[in-house]
C-alpha cells in the first residue's frame, strides 16, 4: 500500500503524526510525499477575470475561471527540505501512483472548496474511494491525542464525508467570482470617484466598511475586528454562528481595503475608516449595505445546483443593476465607454 499526504498548511503532517500512524502504521513518514497546496487557498488562486467587459454587458454573470497556481508545496517525509512554486503538472505523476492520499485540511467551506479545486486540477474529478480525509481533525478543541486518533482511524472518503461542503464551496465560488466580474469596473469606478485606488473591496470587506461607518468611532482594534466578524450576526434574523469570512481569509479581508486606501493603520493593529472610504461609501446605491450577505451565502449553498446559481445569478443582477444605474446617472457609463 502507498500513501500520499496533500495538506493546506505546511504544519498540519506533524500535527497529525501519530494519527497517521495508527491508521497507516506500515507507512514509513519520512519517505511519504506531502504536497501543500495553500496556492489554492483564500485569495491566493486568483480568479481569471475577462480584461473587457462592454458596459451594456453588465451586470454579467459567467462560469467560474481561475488562473493557474504556482504556489504548491513539496517535501518527501515530514520532516524533509520543502520547496515552492511547483506545478500540478509537475506533482500529477507522483500522486496518481498512490494507492491512498490524505487530506489534511480544515472543514470550513474555503478550505474544502481549495482542496476540491487542488484536486480537480490534478485528477479531473475527485477520485473515488482514494482520498481519505478526516474530517474535523483540525478542530483543537478537542483532547489532541484520543480523538485525533479515532477520527483519524474511522476517517472516510472525501468525496462521502465532505459532499455538501463541496457543494456549497462551488455556489461560493460562483457567487466570490461574478461579484468580482462586475465589482471591478462597477465599484471600482466608484472607488476612484472617492479618491481611491480603484481597487475594488471584496463582497465581505463591503459590508465590514458598512459596519465601521455605522460605529461611533470609526478606529477598530485588532481584536475587536477580529471578533465582530467571527461572530458576525447581520441583521439577526438569519444568524448561524458561523460569521463572516474564515480564520485564514479576515485578516486578508482587512489588508486589502487598506492597500486600497479604504482603512487606514494605526497603532497595534487597529484600523480607521478613511475619508476617502467614506466618501465611497457615500456613491453606493443604499442597497448595497447587505449585512446577512454571508447567510445568504451558506444558505445558496444548501440548494440543488441549479437553484443555487439561479439565486446568485438574481443577486448579482440586482445588486450591480442598481448601482450601474446610480453611476450612469452621473455620466459612469460616457467614462467606461
Amino acid at each position: 500500500m502507498s500513501l500520499a499526504i496533500i495538506s493546506l498548511a505546511p504544519s498540519y503532517p506533524a500535527k497529525a503524526r501519530h494519527a497517521i500512524k495508527a491508521r497507516w502504521p506500515e507507512i514509513d513518514l519520512d519517505s511519504v510525499p506531502i504536497v501543500t497546496f495553500y496556492g489554492y487557498s483564500w485569495d491566493g488562486r486568483l480568479f481569471d477575470i475577462p480584461r473587457h467587459i462592454a458596459w451594456n454587458e453588465l451586470p454579467a454573470r459567467r462560469p467560474v475561471t481561475r488562473m493557474k497556481s504556482h504556489f504548491i508545496g513539496f517535501r518527501t517525509g515530514i520532516l524533509g527540505p520543502h520547496s515552492n512554486d511547483n506545478t500540478v503538472e509537475m506533482l500529477r505523476p507522483i500522486l496518481m501512483q498512490k494507492d491512498e492520499i490524505l487530506l489534511l485540511c480544515d472543514d470550513d467551506v474555503e478550505a474544502i472548496g481549495a482542496a476540491n479545486d487542488f484536486l480537480c486540477d490534478v485528477f479531473g474529478s475527485i477520485p473515488k474511494g482514494r482520498i481519505v480525509y478526516p474530517m474535523g481533525l483540525f478542530d483543537w478543541a478537542r483532547d489532541r491525542d484520543t480523538d485525533a486518533t479515532r477520527m483519524m482511524t474511522g476517517a472516510g472518503y472525501f468525496e462521502d464525508v465532505a459532499g455538501e461542503v463541496i457543494s456549497a464551496s462551488e455556489i461560493s465560488d460562483y457567487f466570490d467570482y461574478n461579484y468580482v466580474l462586475n465589482a471591478t469596473p462597477i465599484l471600482g469606478f466608484a472607488a476612484r470617484s472617492a479618491g481611491l485606488k480603484g481597487v475594488a473591496p471584496s463582497a465581505f470587506g463591503l459590508q465590514l466598511l458598512y459596519w465601521m461607518s455605522e460605529q461611533e468611532t470609526a478606529v477598530t482594534p485588532f481584536g475587536l475586528r477580529n471578533d465582530v466578524m467571527r461572530d458576525w450576526r447581520g441583521l439577526g434574523k438569519y444568524a448561524d454562528g458561523k460569521g463572516m469570512g474564515s480564520m485564514r481569509s479576515r485578516q486578508a479581508i482587512v489588508e486589502r481595503l487598506a492597500a486600497g486606501g479604504y482603512l487606514a493603520k494605526c497603532r497595534d493593529g487597529a484600523t480607521d475608516l478613511t475619508v476617502a472610504g467614506r466618501n465611497f461609501l457615500s456613491i453606493l446605491h443604499k442597497d448595497c449595505r447587505d449585512p446577512d450577505l454571508p447567510f445568504r451565502i451558506r444558505k445558496w449553498g444548501t440548494l440543488p445546483a441549479k437553484e443555487a446559481r439561479s439565486k446568485v445569478d438574481g443577486y448579482i443582477k440586482a445588486f450591480f443593476g442598481k448601482q450601474a444605474r446610480t453611476t450612469d446617472r452621473s455620466g459612469m457609463a460616457r467614462a467606461a465607454g
